[in-house]
């Protein structure tokens, strides 16, 4: 159970509304941030997908078990609960696709909907509780906008110095076929999330790919689903790990337990991982759709 959580969030930052795709837009300054997030919606569900495929054949294999049927009006209180959420989603992608407001504006729109459903409808959170919410909050953004600076710096260094230019140019040297080109870029974004969280390891790999990205002659949308697909990787697997480490907190069990399981749910992801990688026509078309990538 504790494996299916983990792998199943890594869906979201791939499904809008999503913080990495909004920094990587940011560092490459030329991306549309309504063509990230509707590029992400085909992957997002591809691997949901495929986790259902695994847990159900899971489920079929080791705890094939008569379920108690719900009634009718138990089955439509949970649509309507989980309808509520998702609306979240339609305010902003609609928002921003037909144009009512910007991803910013979008955002605070969603927050302000999302707020009125664990006060109000949910009732999951307390007025009283609202300031320390707030704080946390503000230390999490905080810790975000400590990481831009010091990685704009290095950012910064590194252009400065050409690094970038020159592993293009290297790798290029080195590699001349497309295919074998993005599967290292693969490798070395799935190395990097190993040891790097997510939110830096976008600001810090981006000004490095992009060059690299222009000689393949790479939709930039593209780009960034490959780059958040990847390092979302880092989010459960050890040693950073961050999500990994609070289910195994909140589960009461160890790594050695929880990685097994995983194993087979972390495949299925990699596999959707290569699919959007060499055959971007799956889900680019959506952003061309509306006229964010070309």
């Amino acid at each position: 159970a504790t494996a299916v959580t983990l792998t199943s969030a890594t869906m979201g930052p791939i499904i809008p509304p999503s913080i990495p795709m909004i920094l990587f837009a940011y560092v490459v300054g030329s991306v549309s941030v309504a063509g990230l997030f509707l590029a992400g919606l085909i992957p997002g569900i591809l691997i949901g997908v495929g986790l259902l495929n695994a847990c159900y054949v899971h489920g079929r294999l080791y705890h094939d078990q008569p379920v108690a049927p719900m009634s009718g009006k138990e089955k439509l209180a949970r649509v309507v609960d989980g309808f509520a959420a998702m609306m979240t989603l339609v305010i902003i992608l609609g928002g921003i696709t037909s144009g009512v407001f910007t991803a910013t504006e979008a955002g605070a729109v969603a927050a302000v909907y999302a707020l009125f459903l664990t006060v109000v409808v949910y009732r999951e959170i307390r007025l009283p509780e609202l300031p320390g919410i707030l704080w946390e909050c503000c230390l999490t953004n905080a810790v975000v906008l400590f990481l831009i600076a010091t990685t704009s710096v290095f950012t910064f260094i590194m252009t400065y110095e050409n690094v970038p230019q020159w592993l293009a140019d290297h790798l290029f040297a080195v590699i001349d076929n497309r295919y074998l080109l993005l599967l290292v870029i693969n490798l070395l974004l799935l190395f990097i999330g190993l040891f790097i969280d997510l939110t830096p390891a976008v600001i810090m790999m981006v000004p490095i790919l992009l060059p690299i990205a222009q000689r393949l002659d790479m939709d930039l949308i593209h780009l960034g689903i490959i780059v958040v697909v990847n390092l979302t990787f880092g989010l459960i697997t050890p040693p950073v790990g961050t999500s990994l480490f609070v289910g195994c907190r909140i589960a009461k069990i160890s790594m050695t337990e929880l990685i097994p399981p995983m194993l087979p749910l972390l495949a299925i992801m990699f596999g959707v991982l290569l699919f959007v990688t060499y055959v971007p026509e799956s889900f680019m078309w959506l952003p061309r759709m509306f006229g964010f990538a070309r």
